[in-house]
């Protein structure tokens, strides 16, 4: 599995319904799709027959709104990870990226996309924090730095001087700098954190509708820049009508309409349970300020006992810098994250 969020393609291979499934391996907004949206989108059914805005103009003065730029410093893509394929497009050579380890694994594949194209790891100690030591690795031989804050899979935030710190070392290096945002706004108080502020010529922020939103089918990411050069590259490397337009839909009613609308302080709760709980299984269970947990077992099975009562976690065990027994759990409601819990602990004692 590259990725999470498997749910439909688990439910087709066990002929069951995909409401059976309780999936913990996609880090989504568990209070679901918002009403509101679900309206907004069976009302616009009748408007497939045009063409979605090729400049999306209102989503785009939606998202500047909200983040505080220009509308012309917004470019939609389908999803966040497709804007990161356009942004080492954009570059228009092979590139030289440092990447720290471990990280969302389409960073390692957008630039592998580019052929001849190399990668630097940043390997972070066991508590899987980016330290100061990163700023001697960002040098004039990088062309490009990606970084996710907080980070998936560990959920660990960077430390916000030293993002002030990595932005003025890009300036000096003449570095791009690719910020991956997506799961700030599950972050308490998230959005003090943003480096939206700091946009410079060498910085590039992306975000993203799927998690919070819960509407990862829909495919809707963004990303913020200034740099005229980068921005009109990427423009250029971005298929025309690459957002459908019932992504944008939603994108606008999210933000017109809908905003915040998750109980930030019910999820980090429900965090702090899951964390007590998976220790007192003996798990080695990594703070997180995001709305998931990196975990390390002994039983590197657990997944798939896991899947034998319909639950998904996110094995990650192919995440670079991790391994076998390595797990990762979003945090979902009350009762689903009892019934995880519960799973658990019928495992563990039949091991017992």
């Amino acid at each position: 599995m590259i990725h999470g969020g498997d749910a439909l393609a688990f439910a087709r291979e066990k002929k069951i319904d995909v409401g059976e499934v309780l999936d913990f391996s996609a880090n989504i907004n568990p209070y679901g799709i918002h009403p509101t949206i679900v309206r907004a989108l069976q009302e616009e059914i009748t408007h497939l027959v045009h063409y979605p805005d090729v400049r999306y103009q209102r989503l785009r003065e939606d998202i500047a709104k909200k983040v505080k730029v220009q509308p012309q410093e917004v470019f939609l893509a389908n999803g966040a990870a497709a804007m990161l394929y356009h942004c080492i497009q954009a570059m228009g050579k092979p590139v030289y990226a440092l990447l720290p380890v471990p990280s969302f694994l389409e960073y390692e594949r957008a630039v592998q996309a580019v052929e001849g194209s190399k990668i630097s790891y940043y390997e972070m100690d066991g508590d899987f924090q980016v330290k100061e030591d990163i700023l001697a690795q960002i040098d004039h031989n990088i062309d490009v730095f990606i970084l996710c804050n907080p980070n998936n899979p560990t959920g660990k935030r960077v430390d916000a001087k030293l993002l002030d710190k990595i932005v003025k070392r890009c300036e000096q290096k003449e570095v791009i700098f690719v910020l991956d945002e997506c799961f700030l706004e599950f972050v308490l108080e998230g959005r003090r954190y943003s480096m939206t502020e700091s946009l410079s010529k060498n910085l590039v922020i992306l975000g993203s509708f799927t998690k919070y939103y819960a509407i990862p089918g829909l495919r809707l990411g963004y990303a913020i820049c200034k740099n005229a050069h980068l921005a009109e590259r990427i423009e250029a490397v971005t298929p025309e009508w690459s957002v459908n337009h019932l992504a944008v839909k939603a994108g606008e009613v999210a933000l017109e309409e809908v905003g915040n609308y998750l109980n930030l302080e019910e999820i980090h709760k429900q965090k702090e349970y899951l964390f007590q709980e998976l220790q007192n299984f003996g798990f080695d269970v990594i703070p997180s300020t995001a709305n998931f947990l990196l975990f390390y077992s002994k039983d590197s099975l657990l997944d798939k006992k896991l899947q034998e009562k319909n639950i998904l976690i996110r094995n990650c065990s192919n995440y670079r810098g991790l391994g076998a027994g390595w797990f990762r759990i979003a945090v979902r409601l009350p009762r689903e994250n009892q019934k995880l819990i519960g799973a658990i602990e019928e495992i563990w004692q039949k091991q017992s």
